[in-house]
């Protein structure tokens, strides 16, 4: 059999067991309050399976991020989308990572350092209070994040205060996460908290909203 042959089934292979691993994981947390993965299961969302489901290159494109900009990733974990980020606003830009585990944030730290990432501002944080000031972000991200912050609507309120004016955030939603929120709800608190949605795009198993602030 040639290479092509080959792939051709391990690229599936490896998709189902990342996709089982994830319901495996979804399960296991699936009717718990809104709260974030826990960091010992960190290593899910780093394994390189997920480049052939989620590549960071095209949740970044679709995030609209780009050299020089001031980028704010809400729930980072340990670190899968926010090292792309930070190479790919090079030494001109900066990215902030805000996550409320200690835990998580030390991973992400530690990798920065191993990747020779030196743009990359780190926080502990809860969403609904961000150490970061008033229209100082131009673009905000989070991936499978939103449906995990107890209180939301008062996170993205949080985000449109940080946003300078006509910032965007992009907010990432797949249906293997426990606490997928519908499209229509991340429409709703977003306009509740002063944005307006000016693109959505997906399916039934993933989907991205992008949003302005007013």
């Amino acid at each position: 059999m040639n290479v092509w042959g080959l792939l051709g089934i391990a690229v599936p292979a490896a998709l189902v067991l990342w996709y089982v691993s994830s319901r495996v994981v979804a399960r296991g947390r699936r009717g718990e309050e809104p709260s974030p993965m826990p960091a010992s299961r960190a290593g899910h969302l780093t394994n390189p399976i997920r480049q052939l489901v989620q590549p960071p290159g095209l949740v970044l494109d679709a995030a609209g991020i780009e050299p020089g900009m001031t980028v704010l990733e809400l729930g980072p974990g340990p670190g899968y989308f926010t090292l792309p980020a930070a190479r790919r606003v090079g030494p001109t830009g900066r990215v902030i990572a805000a996550d409320i585990q200690p835990e998580m944030i030390e991973m992400l730290r530690k990798a920065a350092a191993k990747a020779g990432v030196s743009n990359l501002e780190t926080h502990v944080a809860d969403a609904c209070s961000l150490p970061v000031g008033d229209s100082s972000v131009d673009v905000a991200f989070m991936v499978t994040v939103l449906g995990e912050i107890p209180n939301g609507k008062r996170a993205l309120a949080e985000l449109r205060r940080v946003l300078k004016p006509d910032g965007l955030i992009t907010v990432f939603e797949s249906a293997l996460d426990p606490h997928h929120l519908q499209a229509s709800d991340v429409t709703a608190w977003g306009e509740a908290s002063g944005f307006e949605l000016v693109e959505s795009r997906g399916n039934w198993l993933s989907y991205h909203m992008k949003l302005r602030a007013k």
